[in-house]
């Protein structure tokens, strides 16, 4: 009697090996065969840690992925306990320094730190911003929760038909084609709780400029900050590192992969994704390396930002492309380093987020306007204090600073990285909505942290939900007679683009401390992120 063989097992290829990346491969690996791509010399994306030494103490240094919450990080937290990752408290207070240094204070739980700078008291712009911000945060809880008509009070937005940053919609009424720009005229908001705090922390959270938070869809902005709890002055979640660095995680996850028999290739990026004859075919390098020649998949996930997957795509459906290419991303500079410089001049005044920024005298600043400002359209200046969000053995003060206003003293550098962070506006909301359209089509799926808000907790969700939707994709699939799979078919060089399947289409949807999303690093050897995922995360999400 001859026995009949098993289900076979499907080849796929997972493209960026950040937190989606990693995700999607963990959860296939015991089901597939999986062959892992990166382009960079290590795996981790924004989780990225750095061997630092400091007056003769050596530790490891996260410069990206820094800090999550059991509130609303259940993928991240159940991840961790499975790997069985050491985690500790983080503290993740705001501050804000502006001039730089002429008005500074701080958000922590200790009225010192709130009037660090005395003065501040005696300003009635200061205490216009603190009205106004437990005003918003009543507003936006009531947004985030009845997003209704009703939530946007007795006064309706004022804008032209332009609207703010350009965008366009139909009903001033709907909350959900509502930008943060109008919210805040409709409620009349000071220019000092714009300036001084709300969008300084929301640039601070998604590492964009001040002009760009505008655009921010305002339903979705209330949503985070309610999940968050950044509209509660009490009872906020406590947030939590890895100790040790993230790279123990991502150092975990790469051994269970390999256990799994999985193939990780680091320092080989992928060129070109290309559809043909009912297969995927990965090219690369054609000189050397595992994709000299062109490799078969039954599957790809893109773990990567938008435009990376759109540029892979061979030939991209106008779906893809209309969907992808609505999707942006936002450059950023950072410098890991030991400058205090760049932190607010009152140490009191110190949050684990530090806003700062160039502005004019406080005497010829509006004191009490309501009207809309012209916020800077320049990068976010962010600096993080790492010693409060990670436990560190080094006496000296370590930073990292998000485009700073002026370089660090290059005595007091210990690393420099680029990183690329997504942008949400409105098109981008639409984007996200969309995505169901390309996703799976010709066995192509995408994830990546900016399917979602931007964080790591969103990486891993985006990562799990495409190997979930894969994972039921071949286990419902019957091969068909003559069928060969991925691994059967014979590696060759690829006919013309012309030959692939008419038909054949392409979809699919990858991360700050938080925020995720792969940059390129020229880390020292005593000493950003991928933001390096400084991740708004704090340094993300």
């Amino acid at each position: 009697m001859t026995e009949r063989p098993g289900p076979r097992r499907a080849r796929v290829a997972v493209i960026g090996s950040g937190v989606a990346g990693l995700g999607a491969a963990y959860r296939l690996a015991p089901h597939c065969e999986v062959v892992l791509y990166e382009a960079a010399g290590r795996a981790g994306g924004h989780a990225h840690s750095v061997q630092v030494t400091l007056d003769g103490v050596s530790h490891a240094v996260d410069v990206g992925f820094l800090v999550f919450n059991h509130r609303t990080y259940p993928r991240l937290r159940a991840l961790f306990a499975e790997l069985d990752v050491e985690t500790a408290a983080a503290d993740m207070s705001f501050a804000v320094s502006i001039g730089p240094h002429a008005f500074e204070w701080c958000g922590k739980d200790d009225l010192r730190a709130v009037f660090a700078q005395p003065r501040n008291a005696l300003r009635p712009r200061f205490w216009r911003m603190l009205f106004d911000l437990v005003r918003f945060n009543d507003a936006a809880t009531r947004l985030a929760r009845s997003p209704g008509p009703q939530a946007l009070g007795d006064f309706a937005p004022h804008r032209s038909a332009a609207g703010a940053a350009g965008a366009t919609r139909t009903d001033p009424k709907d909350p959900s084609a509502l930008t943060l720009a109008e919210f805040l005229d409709a409620g009349r908001y000071s220019s000092a709780f714009r300036e001084d705090y709300l969008l300084p922390m929301a640039g601070a959270i998604w590492s964009c400029p001040l002009q760009t938070m505008l655009a921010f869809p305002a339903l979705s902005f209330a949503r985070f900050c309610d999940n968050h709890g950044l509209l509660q002055l009490r009872d906020r979640p406590q947030w939590f590192t890895v100790a040790g660095g993230s790279e123990r995680y991502v150092n975990a996850l790469l051994t269970r992969l390999r256990a799994h028999g999985a193939s990780v290739h680091l320092g080989c990026a992928v060129h070109q994704v290309q559809r043909q004859g009912g297969r995927l075919w990965l090219r690369g390098d054609a000189t050397k390396g595992p994709l000299a020649q062109a490799q078969a998949f039954d599957a790809v996930v893109l773990a990567t930002h938008a435009p990376q997957a759109l540029a892979l795509l061979e030939q991209p459906s106008n779906a893809e492309q209309r969907v992808l290419g609505a999707l942006r991303t936002q450059p950023n500079q950072a410098y890991l380093h030991t400058d205090r410089r760049l932190m607010p001049r009152r140490e009191r005044a110190w949050g684990a987020w530090n806003y700062l920024a160039r502005g004019p005298e406080l005497a010829s600043r509006p004191t009490l306007s309501a009207g809309p400002q012209r916020p800077s359209t320049a990068p976010v200046s962010v600096s993080y204090w790492l010693q409060a969000l990670q436990p560190l053995p080094f006496k000296r003060p370590l930073f990292v600073s998000l485009n700073p206003l002026a370089a660090p003293d290059p005595a007091c550098v210990l690393g420099e990285f680029e990183f690329a962070h997504p942008v949400y506006d409105l098109a981008a909301l639409e984007a996200q909505q969309n995505l169901s359209e390309i996703q799976g089509a010709a066995g192509v799926w995408f994830a990546g942290a900016w399917t979602g808000y931007g964080f790591h907790e969103d990486g891993l969700r985006a990562g799990e939900q495409a190997a979930a939707a894969i994972l039921a994709q071949f286990a419902t699939r019957e091969p068909q007679a003559g069928e060969r799979t991925a691994r059967e078919m014979p590696t060759q060089a690829l006919t013309p683009t012309g030959d692939l399947e008419a038909s054949a289409a392409i979809q699919g949807s990858d991360g700050g401390p938080d925020r995720g999303s792969d940059g390129r690093s020229d880390g020292r050897s005593d000493g950003r992120p991928d933001r390096a995922d400084v991740e708004a995360d704090a340094l993300t999400a």
